[in-house]
Parts: C-alpha cells; structure tokens; sequence
C-alpha cells in the first residue's frame, strides 16, 4: 500500500485522513476500472440483518484484467447510519478444486487482502453515487480468473452493496452472470445473485500503456464535460519505477501547441507528488466561454523504457484524448429550464392514491404537478413552449387518457409560495383524446419518454411555470414514474453537480418541486414531506422548449 500524506495536502484534506487505507478520490478517480455492472446502482442489499459471519460477495471478472496491477478494490456502498464497517476486501483467483465453473474465487488464499479496512465513508452523503477504492496491496494479474470480494464487518446493521438491478430500459440484465455470494465465506460454491443483479465492485489500477504511455482527459479518450467543470488531464507511463518526462500539447489542427510552457514529471498531480509513479495530472477548472468546443490534448514523453542505439530515451508523441465542452447549468442556466428530476425512473411509478392501495382508481380532479420556475434571460433563451413530457407508466395497455395535460402559471392568491398551479386558467394545454398514452402497457426507464405534445406558446422570463397531468375519473392505469431519492427505498440520489435536477437525500427534501392535488388544486400544493405518502421524491414531468 502506498502512502498518500503528500496529494492529501495538496487537496485539502485532513492529515489524520491519511491514515485510512483508502485510495483519495482525486486519485481513484484517475484509475482504471475493470466493471461488469452498468454504472447505474438501482438498490443497495445486504443477505442477513445484522450481517452474519461468512456473509460475502464476488465479481468474477474471468481474465478480463489480465496483466493488470490491481492497486485497489473499489466498492460503492450505501450507509445508514454510523461509518460504513467493511471486513474484508480481497484480491482472489478461482478455486477450480472447488467450483470448476470459475466463479469460485479461492477466499482462502488470496492474492491481496485487507482484513478491517478503515476510511470506510460515513452516513449522510449521496445515496450509491461514488466509490470508496480501498488500498489493496498491489498484484499483478496472471491469464487466469480473477474476482473482487468484499465482506461487511460480522453484525453490522448500517452498511449496504449498491446494487445494479436494471439496463437502462428497467429490465433484468441478461447474459453470463458475474456476480455471486456466499453465507458460509465461499468453503461451498458461491451462489448466484438474485434476478441477474450486479454487484457495484471493481478492481482499479492503472490503465493499459501501449507504446509505453496512454494520454486521457478525465479518464477518456473521448467524452463530454461540462463547462464550469474540473477537466484533469492525465498521463500514464509504462514506468512504474522512475519518473517520465513529458510536455503537453494542445492539438489545433496544426502545429501542437505546448499547452504549458513547463516539462512535467509523472508522480504529481499539480506538481505535488500523488503517491503512483505511472501517472502525471493537471487539473482545472473548465472556462464556460470554451462551451461548444471539442479540445484536443496529448503529450510529447521520453519513453524510458524504449531506448535509441545510443541509449538516450526515445522521445514520443502520445495518442491524443479529446473532450467537449458540453453547456452546463452553471455557464447556461437555461439548458436546466424545464428538468427537475435526474432522468432516471428509480423502481416506483406515482398517483395521489396511491396510499390508498396500489392500483386504486383515480378520482376526480386528482393531479400532479412540477413546479419549473421561471427562465433565465441568458442564452440560450427559451423561446417557445412546445410539449410537455413524461415518464408515463401503463399497467392497462388500452390506449388510456389524461383528463388534462398543460403547462400553467402559479396561483400567487391561493399559494403565495408559487408551489401550486392555477389549473383552471391553462396556458396551454391538450385533453381527452389528444392526451392519450400510447398503446401498450409497461413504458420506458427514463427519458426520452412519451412527448405529449401541447399547441406551442411563447415563453417569458417572468412566468413562473408549473407541468401538470389531472387524471381522468376512475382511471387506475396510468402512473408516473418516480425519481425517488435516496427516502425511497431502492431510489438513487440526484446528482448535486452539473446537472439540472436539485438534490434530494436523506429522509428530508432539499428544494421539492413536485406536488400532488386531490381537488384539482383548488387549495394549496401538497409536496411528498407533508403529505406523508413518500419522503422524497421528483415526478418525471418535463417541459420541452426550444
């Protein structure tokens, strides 16, 4: 295991934190993962409550990290209360005296273990929404299978195993399972997990370097970020023992342009040493004036492990890693006009009967609303009011209606907050046969989702603006999806950074913005705290503009 006192006092952080054997954040965020699940945890799970001696899980990741340096086990986990209290985190090769089908791992002699790991995170942060890298001791990964395993601490009751339950359509997974248990520290053959879930545990360590050294922007060759945000652009070098050299260029379409006027050394983040020889980073902030634009970064690096005839090192150029500079709520406030949720529907659908039985019929004037606000003047501006969208769940499959669906201003008589809605004075809207769902029960996990398509009005930046669906009487088929929260169980956190949706945890609401009436909002807006039927959650309602 390494020692991390030196990047820990470059972030900021507290010096007795260096003593947890946990990698930083700053610093596993630059590592690579070896993952079979589809970065989305769905739920958090335990087998037995308290946990029970010999309770442990595994990804088996065959040979997919094959000639890796496993520097760290990466876990996410969901805490209750307290510190999360970890037992074990292992390293593991197949046991194919046990279990020839490989997904066994030999629990017994592992090829890295942590028995009590400290710097497990606390209780009161975002729900499944990062990883804690444990410090395993480095290994190197033969051609052979290979598995992470993880165990709570015996009699815990606060720790949990972020869980991806679903693919992005809110289906089971299909294909070749990897995640299995055992309740008896695997002395039988695991066991398969439940319904194709995927375990939220990775093995981390740094990337493969072919031509001795691998050029990435916040961890791709490729991606989005959005303006406003930290880019980290990083270099890994095959040397693991002696620093590399190297000098960053800006790639123009021309001529590369040095994008410091400085030679670096791999082994520091922000010229402070970062605890891992191989790797090099430079973070900053983003600026929102580069919004719109794809940069291009790579390196010139002295390969010390590639000589000339002479034996000086051989100088390379780098692949080249691009990025583009996506708008973002912070440099454009608008492209977040209209969303309030975080586009995921998270296991639960949503009508104001719901407390009175799953599938209750709806009665008149039975409504839900999301309060949008008012648009930002700054670009880009929001011009016109085109439709309004939703996370429509069937259960009938009939082709059923809304009695009314719109987008309306607030009722400042009735509700000076500007929570409810002034239903009976639409600005736009469509109803009945115009607002039907389309045929066939079920519906999507997220969006893009059914467009219900409202005649279009001219926006204004003064309008304070709510999206509204009124059921029609009796109606027990249509739902909408639920962005749950982490009050919802087996809901996920909002994101609190760049994107559009506000956050929500715990068991409180931070700035709720849905509503649920049962007399068509002739009196005030009832949000989920108050109202007692879920502690928190976003209804998938959105306005689409343009």
């Amino acid at each position: 295991m390494r020692k991390w006192f030196a990047s820990l006092a470059v972030l900021g952080l507290a010096a007795t934190a260096a003593t947890a054997q946990t990698i930083p954040s700053a610093i596993a965020n630059s590592l690579f993962q070896v993952s079979e699940d589809d970065n989305a945890a769905e739920t958090s799970f335990k087998i037995f409550y308290p946990t029970a001696a010999g309770e442990a899980y595994n990804v088996d990741f065959d040979n997919a990290g094959a000639g890796m340096t496993v520097m760290g086990v990466a876990v996410q986990m969901y805490v209750s209360s307290g510190q999360g209290q970890i037992g074990t985190i292992a390293v593991c090769a197949d046991n194919l005296a046990l279990d020839a089908s490989g997904r066994t791992p030999d629990f017994a002699s592992p090829l890295s273990s942590l028995t009590n790991p400290t710097g497990s995170p606390f209780a009161g942060g975002p729900y499944c929404s990062g990883f804690t890298t444990y410090d395993s001791p480095d290994v190197v990964l033969g051609t052979g299978g290979s598995h992470a395993v993880m165990s709570f601490a015996t009699n815990d009751s606060n720790t949990w195993l972020c869980t991806d339950m679903w693919d992005s359509s809110g289906f089971n997974h299909t294909g070749t399972r990897h995640s299995f248990f055992t309740t008896d520290s695997y002395a039988t053959p695991a066991s398969y997990s439940y319904n194709k879930w995927n375990w939220m545990i990775r093995l981390a360590g740094p990337p493969p370097t072919p031509g001795g050294g691998l050029f990435l922007v916040n961890g791709l060759t490729s991606g989005n970020m959005p303006g406003g945000g930290t880019i980290s652009l990083q270099f890994w070098s095959s040397d693991g023992a002696a620093p590399t050299l190297y000098l960053m260029v800006l790639n123009v379409g021309g001529p590369l342009i040095a994008f410091l006027p400085v030679v670096l050394s791999t082994g520091n983040t922000n010229f402070v040493p970062n605890g891992i020889q191989q790797l090099g980073v430079i973070t900053g902030t983003m600026p929102c004036s580069a919004t719109g634009l794809t940069l291009t970064f790579g390196c010139f690096f002295s390969d010390n492990l590639d000589k000339k005839k002479n034996g000086k090192n051989k100088i390379k150029l780098s692949n080249f890693a691009s990025t583009t500079v996506v708008p973002s709520k912070i440099c454009s406030p608008n492209v977040c006009f209209g969303i309030r949720d975080d586009g995921v529907m998270e296991n639960g659908v949503f009508n104001p009967r719901i407390l009175y039985g799953f599938g209750s019929a709806a009665k008149t004037n039975d409504c839900a609303s999301v309060h949008m606000g008012k648009a930002s003047p700054n670009a880009p501006v929001v011009t016109n009011l085109t439709a309004v969208e939703s996370v429509t769940w069937d259960f009938c499959g009939t082709n059923p209606c809304w009695q009314q669906i719109g987008i309306y201003q607030s009722n400042l008589t009735l509700d000076p907050s500007g929570n409810t809605p002034n239903l009976g004075s639409p600005l736009t809207s469509i109803g009945g046969s115009t607002a039907c769902n389309p045929n066939g029960a079920g519906g999507v996990w997220g969006f893009p989702a059914t467009v219900y398509d409202t005649p279009d009005i001219l926006a204004n930046t003064t309008t304070d603006y709510h999206a509204s669906f009124e059921w029609a009487n009796n109606d027990s088929c249509l739902f909408v999806g639920l962005d749950g929260g982490a009050g919802w169980i087996g809901g996920t956190n909002d994101d609190a950074g760049d994107d559009c949706a506000p956050q929500i945890q715990g068991t409180s609401s931070v700035g709720s913005n849905s509503f649920y009436s049962l007399d068509g909002f002739a009196t005030a807006a009832v949000d989920g705290t108050t109202g007692g039927i879920y502690p928190v959650y976003n209804l998938l309602q959105r306005i689409d503009w343009n």
